[in-house]
């Protein structure tokens, strides 16, 4: 249970909170000797009296105290020391990522459009990535049905779900860092971040995402279901999956997806390619590397 948000505090039900993750709790209850309030905000035990040490003060809470003296009880109004667990839980495959937002934001602005833009075409053509506090965060897989979080400020915790309506969209930078969150401390993965693909999605009161997708322009082509030894032999072959290229004329440099968002790329090797649907039989040969980009495109 969060400390109240009102009416008197008592300093051994922040202890406690601190502690048990519940403010109400009579467990030691005469076992805990008086904690200050500078360790009860920074963590520690400066005064040598608390053992164990205090927790640090766990600021994906939306009601935390500051670290600037002097310290208030008051400021511990609404505080909840395991808010993570509400948020996802701890975990090492949460992510962050700055966004392209349509207006100015300050963490009030959690809940209105001014994150997002109100068609995937204005989210698409902006240029003006929220670049400082404000980040969108997430856990595991990025796709349909994933649950968005808003971050705001000098955390990398989530702060609260991405309350935003089903006509907004979001569209996240390029870049996503790559953490681990325990019990409000973060550390880097390996890698610290990764290289996005344009994400543009739309998200509803829940946070949850719908019409997960890309910015890039996509153009399906046939080519083969299998890959070849030699380039030579992918010629004249019937036997054809669809695949997604971003350019309506393939060429060396082109990256190929498995499918229509552009999210997963198809694994290396020679295939053959039909150059438009009205080959009857693939008339073009290209070799593709790890990445899914082509590096030799030849003509049968």
């Amino acid at each position: 249970m969060a400390v109240p948000s009102s009416g008197s505090i008592s300093w051994f039900g922040l202890s406690q909170e601190k502690k048990v993750n519940d403010y109400s709790s009579s467990a030691g209850a005469g076992a805990i000797p008086a904690i200050s309030m500078y360790d009860l905000v920074h963590g520690g035990n400066s005064t040598g009296l608390t053992q164990p040490d205090v927790a640090v003060t766990n600021t994906t809470s939306t009601d935390h105290p500051d670290t600037d003296a002097p310290y208030s009880a008051s400021e511990w109004y609404g505080y909840d020391h395991d808010a993570i667990t509400g948020l996802g839980g701890n975990g090492s495959d949460w992510h962050s990522a700055n966004f392209y937002a349509s207006d100015g934001i300050y963490y009030g602005s959690n809940g209105t459009s001014g994150l997002g833009h109100s068609s995937k075409n204005n989210a698409c053509n902006d240029t003006s990535t929220q670049l400082t506090c404000a980040h969108i965060m997430w856990r595991g897989t990025l796709g349909n049905g994933t649950t968005m979080y808003f971050k705001y400020g000098n955390t990398m915790t989530p702060l609260a779900v991405l309350d935003v309506s089903n006509t907004t969209f979001i569209r996240l930078g390029s870049v996503w860092a790559n953490i681990t969150i325990n019990n409000g401390t973060v550390t880097n993965n390996s890698p610290a971040s990764s290289s996005g693909n344009d994400a543009v999605f739309q998200v509803n009161s829940s946070g949850t995402v719908s019409n997960f997708g890309t910015c890039i322009s996509l153009t399906a082509f046939s080519i083969t279901s299998t890959t070849y030894p030699k380039g030579v032999f992918a010629c004249g072959q019937t036997d054809v999956q669809t695949v997604y290229i971003d350019d309506s004329t393939p060429a060396v440099g082109d990256t190929i997806y498995s499918n229509n968002t552009g999210t997963t790329t198809i694994s290396a090797g020679k295939y053959g390619l039909k150059s438009s649907a009205l080959q009857s039989s693939t008339d073009r040969w290209i070799e593709v590397d790890s990445s899914g980009e082509i590096t030799s495109y030849n003509v049968c």
